[in-house]
């Protein structure tokens, strides 16, 4: 299920699912916000390179309630879509 303001890979729907198990509404709405502003503005930016460009990004391991969340995998399901 889709809902605005909210962005779908299949490796942020499985944490997603992870997430919403933690029974913390509050950490849901964080994640779901948190990926939502990040890979869009990703999105925006990339748009304003020149032809050949390049965007990169570094990344880290960030955990959600104990959750290894793989931002890599995301990112880059995300932009293959």
């Amino acid at each position: 299920m889709f809902l605005p303001g909210r962005v779908n890979t299949p490796t942020l729907d499985t944490i997603r699912d992870e997430v919403i198990e933690l029974d913390r509404k509050d950490s849901t709405k964080l994640f779901d916000s948190y990926f939502y502003f990040m890979l869009t503005n990703f999105e925006k930016v990339s748009r304003n390179l020149l032809p050949g460009g390049h965007l990169c990004i570094f990344v880290g391991s960030p955990t959600i309630g104990g959750i290894n969340v793989p931002l890599w995998k995301i990112i880059c399901e995300y932009f293959r879509v």
